[in-house]
């Protein structure tokens, strides 16, 4: 296996490193900086604050989309039930909330 990332590593033009460290920068890359800034699926804004003075909450779907509670909550809780990720086009889904089914029968 070290032999399979060195090789890959030097063919991407980079020195072999430990996998730590290429994991924790993945971490960092993509929820450290990015996070932050990327953009709710459902209002458009930005995920977290700029000024972190509240607490910002935040979920993320079983697709692996994320977007403020507050629009899922609103997005699944009410009509139409068969929402889709605006990302990815699958359904919304989270594990704190029912089937759509269930949803709809609650509604009525």
């Amino acid at each position: 296996l070290k032999a399979k990332y060195a090789a890959a590593a030097l063919a991407l033009g980079r020195e072999p490193q430990p996998s730590l460290y290429v994991s924790c920068e993945f971490l960092i890359m993509e929820f450290i900086r990015a996070l932050p800034q990327a953009p709710c699926m459902i209002c458009a804004q930005p995920l977290l604050p700029p000024e972190p003075a509240g607490k910002a909450h935040v979920d993320v779907l079983l697709c692996g989309h994320w977007l403020h509670s507050r629009c899922l909550d609103r997005a699944i809780t009410t009509p139409p039930w068969d929402k889709k990720c605006g990302k990815c086009g699958r359904a919304l889904c989270h594990p704190r909330y029912p089937a759509p089914k269930v949803l709809e029968k609650r509604w009525a």
